[in-house]
């Protein structure tokens, strides 16, 4: 068998062919994202740069730890319940998990607003900015982990090539164009990290 035949015998594997389409999604991903953050480098000022990597870095670590792992367990109790073809357990096991990750980000949101007093948190970073700052992250919280959530659980209904689009390329698509459109009205720059927030609402849609 020559190597052309080897090459079409392996893509004609399903689970080889869907590997390398995901592989080549992500790199195309993180091309656009790399390319994103140069062309905000060149045309933001440092500060609105500084701001838009710590929200991005901020909502990354905050919505991990309020996730406890279910992106994780739901492809776990996925292969379980499709293999005893119970597709109604995957759904009600989705919607407790989503209950719980929701309550556990609303519950931060309280705590940072109750309980945590404004001077600690700027005094900290030092920035009188930075309360207000992470109070929209945390506001803007319950969506975003719902985005990584649905995102693995694309996975979890075998629909990897979707979760790769929704992972790295939808999701910034309404960033890229808004701060493309914002730097052609320089005085608004500052809106920059708002329509980064404002973009996951459009992820969110049923799954079932």
């Amino acid at each position: 068998m020559s190597i052309y035949d080897k090459v079409v015998s392996s893509l004609q594997n399903k689970m080889l062919r869907q590997s390398i389409y995901t592989f080549m999604l992500r790199v195309f991903g993180v091309i656009i994202f790399f390319g994103f953050m140069l062309f905000i480098t060149r045309n933001y000022s440092a500060d609105r740069v500084g701001e838009f990597e710590f929200v991005r870095m901020f909502m990354l670590v905050t919505g991990s730890i309020c996730l406890l792992g279910t992106d994780i367990s739901i492809l776990y109790f996925s292969g379980r319940f499709k293999a005893l073809q119970s597709f109604h357990s995957i759904r009600a096991v989705y919607f407790k998990m989503v209950k719980l990750i929701l309550s556990i980000a609303l519950s931060i949101l309280l705590i940072y607003v109750l309980v945590i007093p404004q001077e600690f948190i700027n005094n900290f970073f030092g920035d009188t900015a930075i309360y207000g700052l992470l109070l929209k992250c945390l506001i803007f919280l319950p969506v975003y982990i719902l985005t990584l959530f649905n995102t693995e659980m694309f996975r979890a209904i075998d629909k990897a090539i979707l979760a790769e689009l929704f992972r790295n390329t939808f999701k910034y698509i309404p960033v890229i164009i808004g701060g493309i459109l914002l730097f052609s009205y320089r005085g608004i720059l500052n809106l920059l990290i708002f329509i980064f927030m404002v973009s996951w609402y459009w992820l969110q849609f049923p799954l079932f």
